[in-house]
């Protein structure tokens, strides 16, 4: 069963990878529920596995270091994951702005066409708007291409973790 969620888990979060700006809140709700009864193969039976290895003198202990354990992985894990999305991030950027400068053709282009738009509105300076529109689309389409790169790392990271979930065993307290 943990060798299932974890493939599950794995799956969803390589389905997460592939969203983008243009998915529907539906589908992601959908894979974020998906998502949450895959945990459940998961993080339920390997407690149990651990709980079960435990003579019945030690459970408190290994409550209480279980615990600690979870909380300590959420920490760094959590860090790392901040490190990964900000470094994601800003290759991303520089991946889609790389090319673009004010005097490029293509950005001429596209600050032409939203100038026009703009012209439309009544804000004082539409040159320097549309060009802020831009910039804040790219970095929305940076941000979101740096959460699939973060969700496919963790995935790999996750299918690595079958190999010691295979070395797993599951003792009864009765064979004690």
């Amino acid at each position: 069963l943990i060798g299932t969620g974890v493939l599950g888990f794995a799956g969803m979060l390589y389905a997460l990878s592939s969203l983008s700006m243009h998915s529907s809140a539906a589908s992601i709700t959908g894979l974020l529920v998906l998502m949450g009864v895959v945990s459940m193969c998961i993080w339920a039976p390997l407690a149990n596995t651990m709980f079960s290895a435990l003579p019945q003198s030690s459970v408190r202990l290994g409550s209480g270091l279980h615990a600690l354990m979870r909380q300590l992985g959420r920490s760094v894990g959590g860090a790392l994951v901040a490190v990964l999305f900000s470094h994601r991030v800003s290759a991303r950027v520089a991946r889609l702005v790389g090319g673009v400068s004010a005097s490029s053709a293509v950005f001429s282009y596209h600050l032409d066409r939203v100038s026009t738009r703009m012209l439309s509105t009544s804000h004082p300076n539409p040159d320097a708007f549309a060009a802020e529109f831009i910039q804040q689309s790219l970095w929305q389409e940076a941000t979101v291409a740096a959460f699939g790169d973060c969700y496919r790392i963790t995935a790999v990271l996750f299918l690595i973790t079958i190999v010691p979930v295979c070395f797993l065993k599951r003792t009864h307290a009765s064979a004690r």
